[in-house]
């Protein structure tokens, strides 16, 4: 759902993410492993990612108008952002990231 409302491939890892970090960086500390780099290695080849690839659909383009259309009223309200919310449409958004 993620990849779909941001139209970005969404890369997972494990439930445990933080605390593989925090274990990573006390064994970087404590000598048992070279550097981050290596440690990230280790972490990389230890667990599973799923990727999610985003799907286009109209739903989520309504609902990034309904959004655009309520952001410009306050917009209209209370002041202009520096950039238009119309340089942020969804058919504008690169389709690979």
């Amino acid at each position: 759902m993620t990849a779909d409302a941001c139209g970005c491939e969404v890369v997972s890892g494990p439930a445990e993410a933080s605390t593989l970090g925090n274990i990573m960086l006390q064994a970087v500390a404590t000598g048992h492993l070279a550097d981050v780099g290596s440690g990230r290695t280790a972490i990389a080849e230890s667990v599973q990612c799923s990727v999610f690839t985003p799907r286009r659909g109209a739903p989520w383009d309504e609902a990034y108008a309904r959004f655009c259309a309520l952001a410009k009223n306050r917009i209209d309200r209370h002041g202009a952002f520096e950039k238009p919310l119309e340089s942020l449409a969804v058919s504008q958004r690169p389709s690979e990231v």
